[in-house]
């Protein structure tokens, strides 16, 4: 996970995965078991990263936290083969938008990794993310 701004109510997370298969985002609750006002995994078919602003973008789209697998980290080769392809479908940076009315100070997330449910915690102070994992 990568944090990039310093909002406390709307917030962008950049999802990377390090793995061999899928991910599948399950749930994602904020401030202990709360359910944030909204919460999408963010798309990007360009080089640029889920971050604010990219609302916007025509080559990007958000969807429901569990609609789209998140695939392997590309390749720099691959990235810029996409990139250099004018109809890609294919995402290249994933993040999570999460929206809420009061502050956000911690966030988990649960997701399927090759079948098995993990469990990623990460917990607000001063505005500097702190992460604490746990299977």
């Amino acid at each position: 996970m990568s944090y990039y701004n310093n909002e406390t109510k709307h917030i962008f997370i950049e999802i990377i995965n390090e793995g061999f298969a899928d991910i599948r985002l399950t749930d994602i609750s904020i401030n202990g078991d709360n359910r944030p006002q909204a919460a999408n995994l963010g798309l990007s078919f360009t080089g640029r990263l889920v971050l604010g602003g990219i609302e916007d973008d025509p080559k990007s789209q958000f969807v429901s936290i569990d609609e789209v697998p998140i695939s392997r980290k590309l390749s720099m080769d691959e990235i810029e083969q996409l990139i250099n392809e004018e109809n890609n479908n294919i995402p290249i940076h994933y993040g999570i938008q999460i929206i809420n009315d009061e502050d956000i100070e911690d966030i988990t997330i649960k997701y399927k990794y090759m079948g098995i449910t993990k469990t990623i915690k990460s917990k607000f102070m001063c505005k500097f993310p702190q992460l604490d994992c746990a299977t």
